[in-house]
C-alpha cells in the first residue's frame, strides 16, 4: 500500500512538472528574440563572434557523454541556439534583477515583487513565500545533439541528493528502456547561479546509465 502511495506521489509530481514545462517553454519561445531578428550592430557583432566559437554539427551520444564526464566546456550548442539564448537573457534582464529570479518565478512559481529603478520597474523574486521546491523541465537551449537525445533539467531551491534525483528520473524514464546520463555543469561554467542538474535521455541502445554528479551533503 505504501509503495502504491509513493508511486502515485511521484506520478503526480512528474505530471505537474510536465504541465509546468509546456507553459515555461511557451513563455521563452514567445518572448525571446529569434535569430532572424538581428536589428542592431551589437546583435551582428555578437553573431559574428558566436560563429567563430560554436559548433554546427550535432554531437552523438558517445561524444556528448564523454564531454560531460570530463567536466569540459559545456558550450556545445550550435551558433543559432547560443545567439537566441544570449538575446533571451538580455530581454529578461530588462524586467528582472537577475536571471535566477526570473527562473525561480517562471519554473518554481515563486512570487515576486517590484521596485522602481530609474524609469523602469524591475521584478525581484520572493523565496520566503510559496515556491515549488523543485521542477523537472526540458532544456529550452540544449546541447546540439542527435535528434534522439533529450536534455532535461532538475531545478531546485536547494540541491537534491543523488538518490532523490535518480528516483525522479527512474520513475519517468525506466533504465531498462532508456540510456541516461546525469551530470552537473562545473560551477565555473554555469551561466545561472541556481541549483540545477542535467540529465540526457535517449531510447535504450547500449544500456548506459551514467552518473557524473558528486553526491554532496544536500
Amino acid at each position: 500500500m505504501m509503495r502504491r502511495v509513493s508511486d502515485l506521489f511521484l506520478y503526480l509530481s512528474w505530471s505537474l512538472c510536465m504541465i509546468m514545462t509546456s507553459a515555461i517553454e511557451y513563455e521563452v519561445d514567445s518572448q525571446c528574440p529569434n535569430i532572424d531578428l538581428m536589428s542592431s550592430d551589437e546583435d551582428k557583432r555578437m553573431w559574428q563572434n558566436i560563429q567563430k566559437d560554436f559548433t554546427r554539427r550535432k554531437y552523438d551520444w558517445e561524444e556528448i557523454t564523454d564531454i560531460v564526464s570530463k567536466g569540459l566546456n559545456h558550450n556545445k550548442r550550435n551558433a543559432e541556439e547560443t545567439f537566441t539564448y544570449r538575446k533571451c537573457k538580455q530581454t529578461k534582464l530588462r524586467k528582472w534583477n537577475t536571471m535566477e529570479s526570473h527562473l525561480k518565478h517562471a519554473i518554481l512559481h515563486c512570487e515576486y515583487f517590484t521596485k522602481k529603478r530609474g524609469n523602469s520597474t524591475i521584478k525581484f523574486v520572493n523565496t520566503t513565500k510559496s515556491c515549488n521546491s523543485y521542477a523537472v523541465v526540458t532544456n529550452a537551449y540544449p546541447y546540439h545533439m542527435d535528434d534522439d537525445i533529450t536534455d532535461f533539467i532538475i531545478l531546485s531551491l536547494k540541491p537534491l541528493g543523488i538518490s532523490r534525483i535518480k528516483e525522479l528520473i527512474q520513475y519517468r524514464f525506466p533504465k531498462d528502456k532508456h540510456d541516461i546520463a546525469i551530470f552537473e555543469i562545473p560551477d565555473k561554467d554555469k551561466t545561472v547561479n541556481i541549483s540545477h542538474v542535467h540529465f540526457l535521455v535517449r531510447p535504450r541502445k547500449t544500456s548506459d546509465y551514467f552518473v557524473f554528479v558528486k553526491d554532496k551533503k544536500r
